[in-house]
């Protein structure tokens, strides 16, 4: 190998090597790991507040309603629970899973209840709506249970996972228009934003938990 080629290699290493270190600088964190972070109070000494961004996720998902059968409505005194799921832009969406689960504190998975199911893609000829709709039998509210909802794209990539308790009605999932215009719009909150705006903050906090809103340092 001769004298050129071996400069042209250590170049492009040290480059390769470069890019690689500012990439893992400025990756997208979740609100959660960031505030786990051990050295946050050292990355906010060299970031100040007002430069590290933050991502309020697209919602895929804009209601759930969860039709459950308890007391008279049991059938053969077995519950049975209907889900339907409504998409914000159904085009988007290859398929739904669900599954019910049961969550520690800190919004992990402790204990899964019913395996996770393909959701059916359903179509209402009154209204001309799209919607995903999936069954359960024998759950039980008394039990603390959530439903887990996955949503996988075109591309067959989780774009959203979101969790619902289980309790008859209808759950709304969807920012007001305002947050989801504003993100769409490609603009990117800051931390400043969220400390700053404590209303603002607990507004976001009510479609989106920790791990769903991301957060990057500058450097």
């Amino acid at each position: 190998m001769n004298k050129k080629v071996i400069v042209t290699f250590i170049i492009a290493l040290s480059i390769l090597m470069v890019s690689t270190v500012a990439f893992a600088a400025v990756r997208w964190m979740s609100l959660k790991e960031m505030t786990k972070d051990p050295n946050l109070d050292n990355k906010l000494r060299d970031n100040v507040p007002r430069k590290v961004l933050i991502e309020v996720p697209k919602r895929y998902i804009s209601k759930v309603h969860i039709y459950y059968g308890d007391k008279g409505n049991k059938i053969d005194n077995v519950t049975l629970t209907s889900i339907d799921i409504f998409p914000t832009e159904s085009w988007n969406i290859d398929s739904i899973y669900v599954e019910a689960v049961r969550l520690y504190d800190n919004g992990d998975i402790s204990e899964v209840i019913k395996p996770s199911r393909k959701a059916e893609r359903a179509f209402d000829m009154e209204t001309g709506q799209i919607y995903w709709n999936v069954g359960f039998a024998g759950l039980d509210t008394k039990d603390n249970i959530d439903i887990e909802i996955t949503v996988k794209n075109r591309s067959k990539v989780i774009v959203q996972t979101l969790y619902v308790r289980l309790a008859p009605g209808e759950k709304e999932t969807a920012p007001k228009e305002s947050l989801e215009s504003t993100y769409e719009r490609g603009y990117k909150y800051t931390l400043h934003d969220l400390i700053a705006d404590e209303k603002f903050f607990n507004e976001l906090l009510k479609w989106y938990n920790l791990n769903e809103i991301k957060g990057r340092f500058q450097y």
